[in-house]
């Protein structure tokens, strides 16, 4: 509060003032504020009577003013003196004893500004405002107390001293509900934003007490309640308890909960445009349910939708209820009042400083001047979302021009997300000298909506790498998606040893359009020709002719249904996908089949649960040749059974190395060791649980469980399926998904014959 205020505020009259003309009307005191501007303000004029009460009604006008401390009336012989003294001006501002928040900070939530008036109504609300701003931060006990200090050899200036008193941050120590009989505290407590304190506080705010989240708490409260039928539930004002070192509080909270009410008898009125029986059909609620509120609203966003569909934009679907007395029903009646028809006026693109309007519009199921249409306004904001370009910040605000009630406007307000990712590395070993790498990717080439990614690899005279991959998912605006890949690697394959150089070029190039809403039907035809030498035993390969070096010339048709509500980061809908691919046009024959599906899910607030189903078939029914073994599904690493080494898991042959040999010509290497060659078959089941760890920096912690394996044959499934679980942490940075995962496997294998923690980096978006 305000302390060693040195000026007080008085009104006060002196001298006669009898009912007498005025000769004369004079400001004394004012040094800064004109004396027009206080004359301005007074009612009385030169030549009229200056009654106690027209004097007393001009002091408070002129005190209202803001600028004066003291204002004082004389009057002497027809002459009215106005004498009055001006507030200080605040000079300097001075904020001490804060370490949670920076002065700029503190400015900002006072609202106080230097070289203004000094007000103690705006001086007090500053105060509150800074004490809530520390309250939103857990600072319950925070306090602000200003001081007024005049400034040494500048009269009429001041200096405002905010000192701020932070005391210790309050936390919740234990929540509990009074009166709570249908429901644990349990599950209401996983309702609110408002939670006790636990081990991880520090990096959630978990535990913090905020009046403007409890208020949230007891809204959300009221409509789990009316959700379940108890639409009389009722909450008392809670009570909040400061422990004696006033470090914690505790929140009890009092409950009643009422009856649960069921869903009575449903009528239709008003603008019928669908007979009774279509509307009961379209609204899902019937005679008996439980008379769920948010249920309620959900029906009635459906009919409004329905009759949005026929162009009825402003459709008012009322709900009116009346509860039986005595009873426990809710009848129901439905008033619909559709007004008139609306069609699509302008359509503008803002917010989009790089992405092109076109893209946008393009993924617009609707155009200007058609007649509206509820469904396809939806599913066209779903279209636009799932491009990925924009996070989830997508708007869609309608306006209806001056003067027209039949045409709407509409405004698709974006935010742009980063939607590329560059990734350079150098380094030095003594084993392979210099390497530099170079990893770049756009998901929204020039504003275009073309994909583009780049990877280079030069670590070695043995190891490196060339990618190109270009998509264009709408070419001239159209409905096909076309695509070229070009690539080119030169490695050494294996694991404890180098088993075999490979050298591999090829390129595809790929077609594909939407044959129907949100499926998907593309094909590509693929060359590349392989070269495998030096290996480490020539029994390494099933067919040493073919398996060594040949060609691969193949078509895949490839089918996906996607539903997610985003591309890049999918929290919502799920994919699903099957390919197969047909070589024989040339080089080695064989079938592949891929088929996948993947289910994204919002468990509560920002939890969200991942699963990915893989199959995969490789043979050749066309044929005798054997399959590739480059082709053979092996498992393991950071994209399917995290708590395995990389491409470990699979059916493996028995090695030892003849190649490597001292001078002498004798092995160097003689100790046998397991080569994974791969199967013919794979299944991978993996499950993802992700949350927000730190929201303001999109950093979120990840739990999974990995189930997979890979077979040559159905009969022959020695081992049988793997598992493993872990965690991990994922910075969504503008360089593109940081993932750092531990994965424990929870069955030995021969290269993994202990269950110690595998640890896998990379940059690259989950499934």
């Amino acid at each position: 509060m305000m302390r060693r205020v040195f000026f007080t505020v008085a009104l006060a009259f002196s001298g006669s003032l009898l009912a007498a003309p005025l000769s004369k009307i004079q400001i004394s005191g004012n040094a800064r504020i004109e004396s027009d501007a206080i004359l301005e303000k007074m009612s009385l004029k030169i030549g009229e009577e200056a009654s106690r009460e027209r004097v007393a009604a001009d002091l408070r006008s002129v005190f209202s003013l803001g600028y004066f401390e003291d204002v004082r009336v004389e009057e002497d012989a027809g002459t009215l003196t106005v004498r009055v003294r001006e507030r200080p001006v605040v000079s300097d501002i001075v904020y001490e004893g804060s370490e949670e928040f920076q002065t700029k900070d503190l400015q900002e939530a006072s609202g106080l500004k230097p070289f203004t008036v000094l007000s103690l109504d705006k001086v007090r609300l500053a105060e509150d405002a800074i004490a809530k701003k520390y309250e939103e931060k857990g600072y319950y006990l925070a306090r602000a107390q200003t001081s007024v200090e005049p400034m040494v050899g500048r009269p009429g200036e001041v200096r405002l001293k905010v000192l701020v008193s932070e005391n210790e941050k309050v936390n919740v120590r234990r929540i509990f509900f009074v009166g709570n009989k249908t429901f644990a505290a349990s599950s209401l407590k996983r309702i609110m934003l408002t939670s006790e304190g636990h081990v991880f506080s520090w990096a959630t705010s978990g535990g913090t007490y905020r009046e403007a989240a409890f208020e949230r708490d007891l809204a959300a409260l009221a409509y789990f309640y009316g959700n379940e039928g108890y639409i009389e539930a009722k909450f008392g004002k809670p009570r909040v308890t400061l422990s004696q070192d006033r470090r914690y509080i505790d929140i009890v909270m009092d409950v009643t909960e009422g009856k649960q009410f069921f869903l009575g008898e449903v009528d239709f009125s008003g603008d019928l445009l669908f007979t009774t029986e279509e509307l009961r059909e379209a609204f899902e609620m019937k005679s008996g349910d439980v008379f769920s509120t948010g249920r309620l609203q959900e029906q009635i966003l459906k009919l409004t939708d329905k009759y949005g569909d026929e162009g009825y934009a402003f459709a008012n679907v009322i709900p009116r209820t009346a509860v039986e007395p005595g009873g426990d029903k809710v009848n129901l009646r439905i008033d619909i009042e559709k007004g008139e028809k609306v069609y699509w006026g302008k359509i503008k693109i803002t917010g989009n400083t790089k992405t092109h309007d076109k893209v946008v519009r393009r993924e617009l199921q609707f155009r200007e001047g058609e007649l509206y249409n509820a469904t396809k306004r939806k599913k066209s904001l779903e279209r636009v979302l799932r491009l990925g370009y924009f996070g989830n910040d997508v708007n869609f605000l309608t306006s209806s021009p001056s003067g027209t009630t039949d045409v709407l406007d509409l405004e698709i307000r974006v935010d742009e997300k980063p939607s590329g990712t560059l990734v350079v590395q150098a380094g030095y070993g003594n084993a392979v000298g210099f390497s530099f790498g170079a990893q770049v990717s756009q998901a929204n080439l020039f504003g275009r909506g073309q994909q583009l990614s780049f990877n280079l690899n030069l670590a070695s005279k043995q190891d490196q790498t060339f990618n190109l991959q270009f998509t264009d998912p709408k070419i001239n605006d159209s409905e096909w998606l076309a695509g070229i890949d070009l690539y080119a690697t030169k490695s050494g394959i294996g694991g404890i040893y180098t088993t075999y150089d490979q050298r591999l070029n090829g390129g595809a190039l790929r077609l594909g359009r939407e044959v129907y809403e949100d499926l998907n039907l593309y094909g590509s035809y693929k060359f590349e020709h392989y070269k495998l030498s030096n290996p480490i035993n020539t029994a390494i390969f099933t067919d040493p002719e073919k398996d060594a070096e040949s060609n691969i010339s193949s078509i895949t048709t490839t089918l996906s249904y996607d539903k997610r509500n985003n591309r890049i980061d999918p929290s919502k809908g799920f994919y699903l996908s099957t390919s197969t691919e047909f070589a024989g046009l040339g080089g080695r024959t064989f079938q592949k089949l891929n088929a996948s599906a993947r289910l994204y899910r919002k468990v509560y607030g920002g939890l969200v649960y991942r699963t990915n189903l893989e199959f995969g078939l490789l043979g050749n029914i066309f044929g005798n040749d054997t399959v590739p073994d480059s082709e053979r599904f092996v498992l393991g690493g950071v994209f399917s059974l995290r708590g395995y080494p990389g491409s470990s898991v699979g059916p493996t042959k028995r090695l030892v190395n003849t190649r490597d040999k001292d001078k002498d010509g004798n092995p160097l290497n003689p100790t046998a060791f397991d080569y994974t060659v791969g199967g013919t078959q794979k299944l991978v089941y993996i499950n993802e649980l992700e949350m927000p760890l730190i929201p303001d920096a999109d950093i979120r912690l990840a739990f999974f469980f990995d189930v997979g394996n890979a077979w040559d044959t159905f009969n022959d499934r020695k081992p049988a399926l793997l598992s493993n679980y872990g965690w991990g942490i994922r910075w969504y940075s503008p360089l593109g998904p940081l993932r750092f995962e531990w994965g424990y496997p929870l069955t030995t294998t021969p290269s993994k014959p202990d269950k110690g923690v595998e640890f896998h980096f990379i940059i690259a978006p989950t499934f």
